[in-house]
């Protein structure tokens, strides 16, 4: 196991930026860590399994927190034939440019991201994040489709979906409704529309990743049939002033 360097990630935060990947839960982690320190690296992301274990003494020298416990949740058609008919209320975003209104969607999709529950990120770079996240969705780089909800000429909701055809799963990326309109089922109509766009392509499973501390989020997808396939523990290691 080696430290992967990100350059993506050590460009957008300038910080040299490592992740330390599904380390064996019984080898302690320390020896990783001090080798991040002599190649200089300023933050290390540990993604680890749930029965992982890191000491308090490696969390204090090498100034390490949980930030996150990660819910991975799958859906597959096979086992579900009965879908809802798409609402005619869900269109795709056909812009060129993200309006202000999906903007602040993207911002209220992250609420419970990592980047911005660590407050050593300043919250400049973590709107920045997930500005660049819809920009480069709406741009088809990030993802092939983004759906909206409209009230009043405005998007009140949204989600955005990738298509790995090779893999045969679709991820869903980014999803939120505005506070002001939630309990009108908009959040049940996008995922009606993911569900029967990627069954329209033949593709049989959805992916989809949250917080295990957004319960909403959570028991939505299990109420949808999803099922919980993966909990991934993730720490920042701040290695910067070591």
């Amino acid at each position: 196991m080696e430290v992967k360097h990100l350059v993506w990630d050590s460009n957008f935060f300038g910080l040299k930026i490592g992740k330390i990947e599904s380390p064996p839960s019984k080898i302690p982690i320390t020896a990783f860590l001090k080798k991040a320190v002599s190649n200089q690296y300023d933050l290390i992301y540990l993604f680890c399994s749930e029965d992982t274990t890191i000491s308090k003494n490696d969390l204090n020298q090498f100034q390490g927190k949980k930030v996150d416990t990660k819910f991975s949740f799958s859906w597959n058609s096979n086992n579900n034939k009965n879908l809802t008919t798409i609402s005619n209320d869900i269109v795709e975003y056909q812009e060129k440019a993200v309006s202000i209104n999906l903007k602040n969607l993207a911002l209220q999709s992250g609420l419970h991201s990592r980047f911005k529950i660590d407050s050593n990120f300043k919250p400049s770079k973590f709107e920045q994040l997930y500005t660049e996240w819809i920009s480069n969705s709406v741009s088809k780089k990030f993802a092939d489709f983004v759906f909206v909800k409209k009230e009043a000429h405005r998007e009140v909701g949204f989600v955005t979906l990738k298509i790995n055809y090779t893999t045969q799963i679709g991820t869903i990326g980014l999803i939120a409704v505005d506070p002001k309109f939630r309990g009108k089922q908009i959040g049940q109509q996008l995922l009606d529309t993911i569900k029967q766009t990627t069954t329209n392509l033949g593709i049989e499973k959805i992916h989809v990743a949250t917080q295990k501390e957004n319960n909403g989020a959570c028991n939505f997808y299990l109420k949808n049939n999803f099922t919980l396939y993966s909990c991934t523990q993730i720490y920042h290691f701040w290695l910067k002033n070591i």
